[in-house]
């Protein structure tokens, strides 16, 4: 049974980039429009918008005396991430999918590999942005195997279970558990089945068109990195900002005198507010055109199974939070100014009535 194992790792490079830098980054860009879609859509739906890709230098794995050719790809986002991809197809799928996934070697390789592949892409990102690559980073596994969906549930099923959930230890699986990881899949035709788990998805099919599928779990994870890092990113800022205001309310009659940091603390949240507002904007924007067909169904699956709507819900939340934060600072920047306008005033009229007593002593 012919099959491929593809492991993605996604990072955000913390800046964004144009069409034109990003066409003649790397050389070997990969032409995705030999990849035909095999499933019909409606002619009114917009193609698939996709990434830069590139191939980059081919790895190979010595494992138990054998040789394992792997191809290395960079997939590249104008909105600032890029997915680096390590991919080995077989012809023997039941019998090496599961070694690829767990045995510690493979993950060694895998994580030298990429380690290569990410050195060269961001040398090459920053020739042409300053970039600031994230600490969060996600990780995820697309699994094809050529054959149909009853064989598949029937022959394959625990193993496919295992690949969804990083679980080696298939035979321990609750049955009630298993049919549960297994329910979370969507079919086109009745031979074939795309199975999504947290750790991994798995296609099922005799058709081995599979690019596309292979492109959407991908969008789904950098959509999963980015709201990741910006909840984080959030999160801080909010949590800077209370720091700051509580040091101002501690000290008192004092904080009226911290008028050049309230304004700068005001800009400062005013232009992240903006930044994040348009990365969300951008972000939520990835998977658009997809329209109402398969694609559309897919990511769906991948999005409810990232949780995608509630996090992009909790990252709306906290963004108002910041814009309540930079409104209460605005207040204490009014209140300062109403508070020096009040001290000048009293003592222009101190002024003034020391004017006039000075002028009746004379």
């Amino acid at each position: 049974m012919n099959g491929e194992i593809v492991f993605l790792f996604v990072y955000d490079a913390g800046a964004k980039f144009t069409e034109e830098q990003l066409k003649g980054l790397l050389k070997k860009p990969e032409d995705f429009s030999r990849y035909e879609y095999n499933k019909p859509k409606p002619e009114e739906i917009a193609p698939l918008n996709v990434p830069f890709i590139f191939n980059l230098t081919d790895e190979t794995l010595a494992l138990n005396g054998q040789q394992y050719k792997f191809r290395v790809q960079a997939s590249m986002y104008p909105t600032g991430q890029f997915v680096i991809r390590v991919r080995h197809a077989t012809g023997d799928a039941e019998g090496l999918l599961g070694t690829l996934t767990f045995d510690a070697a493979v993950a060694t390789f895998v994580k030298n590999a990429v380690g290569k592949a990410r050195a060269r892409v961001e040398a090459s990102l920053s020739k042409i942005a300053k970039i600031a690559i994230a600490d969060d980073t996600e990780a995820y596994r697309f699994y094809y195997m050529e054959t149909d969906r009853s064989t598949a549930l029937k022959k394959y099923g625990r193993m496919i279970a295992g690949l969804l959930i990083d679980e080696q230890n298939t035979e321990r699986l609750d049955e009630a558990y298993m049919g549960v990881i297994l329910s979370r899949s969507i079919s086109y035709y009745e031979d074939d089945v795309h199975f999504v788990g947290w750790e991994g998805a798995v296609l099922v099919d005799k058709l081995s068109g599979y690019e596309h599928e292979l492109l959407i779990a991908e969008m789904a994870n950098v959509q999963l990195l980015e709201l990741r890092i910006l909840h984080r990113r959030i999160a801080q800022m909010l949590s800077t900002t209370n720091n700051t205001i509580e040091i101002m309310n501690r000290t008192g009659s004092a904080a009226k005198f911290h008028g050049n940091n309230l304004r700068k603390l005001n800009m400062d949240l005013g232009d992240f507010y903006d930044k994040t507002k348009e990365m969300v904007n951008v972000v939520t924007d990835t998977p658009q055109g997809l329209g109402e067909w398969y694609l559309s169904k897919l990511y769906t699956l991948l999005s409810k199974e990232f949780r995608l709507n509630e996090l992009e819900v909790s990252v709306a939340s906290d963004l108002d939070m910041i814009d309540k934060s930079r409104e209460f600072v605005a207040d204490m920047i009014r209140g300062n100014t109403e508070y020096v306008l009040e001290i000048i005033i009293i003592l222009l009229i101190a002024l003034e009535v020391v004017i006039d007593i000075a002028l009746l002593l004379k």
